[in-house]
């Protein structure tokens, strides 16, 4: 689904842009399903924060989505994003700790432990919101012709990065290190890490997007 809406970015006409519409209801649709399996693994007691997320995304993407006088500048629109997606994850008790991974999570349907299932349930549960948002702001930036908000998203994903690099150095030799810093410095390099992965997703259909136009 992320692949038809990029492709639509540079496309015209009636039938075109009905394509596009459908194809950008698909994709908020995947990732409203995608939300539900995560509230599954994370939990009932995070429901009412997923709801409340929900409308955050969906009035955020609104105000993506206007256009002329109400057009809000794109670092803006790209902090908006960033608060939303990070006041999800700790909104659902999630910290930047290995001792508040919630490792129920890894037993969720399931009678037996399976070490695959157990480890992505668990991964999903911990970044799953991360992953989520991160898509949905690639997926509309491409989609709304504002490629700006993506760029100042992953500069503040940059910043983030840099400033946990920077203290986990500075504070190598802290008595709390391994409580405090590195897991915080562990927990940043993962957002960074899907963040580069959505980049190369993005960098892989511009290369092949001219093939598929000829071929169309």
């Amino acid at each position: 689904s992320i692949f038809c809406i990029l492709r639509d970015k540079n496309q015209s006409g009636g039938n075109v842009g009905n394509r596009s519409a459908t194809r950008v209801k698909n994709t908020k649709l995947a990732l409203f399903r995608g939300m539900m399996l995560l509230v599954m693994v994370t939990g009932p007691s995070c429901s009412s924060t997923a709801v409340l997320v929900l409308l955050q995304c969906a009035s955020i993407c609104k105000i993506m989505e206007s256009f002329g006088s109400k057009v809000v500048d794109a670092p803006v629109m790209a902090a908006l994003w960033r608060l939303a997606i990070r006041s999800a994850f700790f909104g659902t008790n999630h910290h930047c700790s290995f001792n508040r991974l919630q490792y129920s999570a890894a037993f969720i349907a399931t009678d037996s432990f399976h070490f695959v299932i157990a480890g992505s349930s668990l991964f999903f549960n911990t970044f799953g919101w991360e992953m989520i948002g991160s898509t949905l702001v690639l997926v509309l930036s491409r989609t709304t012709g504002r490629s700006t908000v993506w760029s100042w998203f992953r500069f503040y994903q940059w910043t983030e990065m840099l400033a946990s690099c920077i203290s986990v150095s500075v504070m190598k030799r802290h008595l709390m290190v391994w409580a405090i810093f590195a897991p915080r410095f562990m927990f940043a390099a993962v957002f960074t890490g899907f963040c580069l992965f959505l980049c190369f997703v993005e960098e892989i259909f511009d290369v092949i997007n001219p093939f598929l136009k000829t071929k169309n």
